[in-house]
């Protein structure tokens, strides 16, 4: 998220950075860097992650508030500790180790690099989940400087925020907090960002989803998916490649 330079530099700028994901966590840069991917693939990141994220915008983020970073910190901490008891409940960390070791053994495969990509990226975020204590250390440093600082609204603003974020499930027993139909799309397009980046159309992206695992009710006819990637500007087709006249 972009912030101005005089928010960098106070106290709740500092407190923010503590918040990165890939600071907590460097294995996973490669997935959330936005240098790595098409735009497309971005936009549907941080939709995924906004669904997770029913105490705050991300997009609002872009000017930064204490009562917006203590929102943030917060509404981390809620998807940690929901993703935590998921994933411990439905032995998801032993799952998703069994799926590697089975994609490993097909590393040539068309589809086993983005599946394997997806994969580590699961699992270094359900580790992450399990291990909270880099990030709980970070959030202690970040109380501090709320703590510390002589603005004594902010403070208020920043623990205010904090509380109500953690109020708020980013994560339930159906899924993402504001998960919609698209949802299930948008997950399987982000899983297999590198295949889908080359398909030459949208029609040939229906199939590719039906064909890894969503319903054709899911997925909806031509003309909804066409609006879909419209609104995340995915254009199959206009990338050096001749269209496929389907």
């Amino acid at each position: 998220m972009e912030t101005g330079q005089n928010e960098n530099s106070s106290w709740y700028g500092q407190a923010y950075a503590l918040t990165d994901l890939e600071g907590s966590n460097p294995n996973i840069g490669d997935f959330s860097d936005p240098d790595k991917r098409p735009k497309w693939a971005v936009k549907v990141l941080i939709e995924l992650m906004s669904q997770g994220m029913p105490a705050i915008s991300l997009k609002k983020l872009r000017v930064i508030t204490p009562d917006k970073v203590g929102r943030f910190w917060g509404q981390k901490f809620a998807i940690l500790y929901a993703f935590g008891g998921k994933a411990r409940m439905q032995k998801v960390p032993e799952e998703i180790e069994k799926a590697i070791a089975y994609w490993e053994k097909k590393k040539d495969e068309p589809n086993a690099s983005t599946a394997l990509n997806g994969l580590n990226f699961a699992r270094q975020m359900v580790t992450e989940a399990g291990n909270v204590g880099p990030i709980e250390e970070n959030l202690l440093q970040a109380f501090k400087l709320a703590l510390n600082q002589p603005n004594h609204q902010e403070a208020v603003e920043f623990f205010r925020g904090f509380a109500l974020g953690l109020s708020k499930k980013g994560i339930t027993s159906k899924g993402l907090a504001l998960e919609t139909d698209a949802t299930p799309i948008y997950k399987m397009m982000l899983a297999h960002w590198q295949d889908v980046d080359r398909l030459a159309s949208v029609p040939i992206l229906r199939k590719f989803l039906i064909s890894h695992g969503l319903t054709e009710s899911t997925v909806g006819d031509i003309s909804r998916l066409r609006r879909l990637c419209t609104r995340i500007g995915y254009a199959p087709g206009k990338r050096g490649r001749p269209a496929n006249p389907k």
